[in-house]
C-alpha cells in the first residue's frame, strides 16, 4: 500500500484541490500545533497571508479562552493504524 504525499510535497495529493476549493477554514499542524499547510479561506477568515501562517504556531492565533492550559499531550505510544 502506498502512502499518500505529504503536503507540501512535489506531488500533488488528490485532496489538495478540495482543501484549496473549499469555503470552510481548513488546516493541517504538525504535532506541535505550528501549520503546515492552509488554505485560502482560513487566511482569510484570520487576515493573513499563507506566508505569514505556515510554521507559526496556532496559539499565536487563538483567543487565550480557547486554549487548553496543559497543551497537547505527548505520549510515547506509538499512534495505531484503525
Amino acid at each position: 500500500m502506498s502512502t499518500p504525499p505529504e503536503p507540501g510535497g512535489d506531488a500533488a495529493a488528490p485532496w489538495q484541490p478540495l482543501f484549496e476549493q473549499a469555503a470552510a477554514a481548513m488546516a493541517i499542524l504538525d504535532l506541535q500545533g505550528r501549520y503546515l499547510h492552509v488554505n485560502d479561506s482560513l487566511c482569510r477568515m484570520l487576515g493573513y497571508r499563507r506566508e505569514e501562517l505556515i510554521g507559526q504556531d496556532y496559539r499565536s492565533v487563538t483567543h487565550p479562552d480557547d486554549i487548553d492550559p496543559e497543551g497537547p499531550k505527548e505520549s510515547d505510544e506509538p499512534l495505531e493504524k484503525r
